[in-house]
């Protein structure tokens, strides 16, 4: 069985990164967020990276 996905669908269920634009799924933890900031932008605030994040 194949599904195929819309994709209105899954832009609705997206995250990205504001410094470089790499999108992630919904679903990834606050976690997966922090080691993508920490891993690819060193010198950025994860919140730049990740502004839903501030609480």
């Amino acid at each position: 069985m194949v599904f195929i996905i819309d994709s209105l669908t899954l832009g609705s269920c997206e995250l990205q990164c504001k410094v470089c634009m790499q999108t992630f799924i919904c679903t990834t933890s606050e976690v997966k967020c922090r080691e993508h900031a920490e891993a690819k932008h060193p010198k950025a605030d994860v919140y730049a990276c990740f502004p839903h994040l501030k609480k």
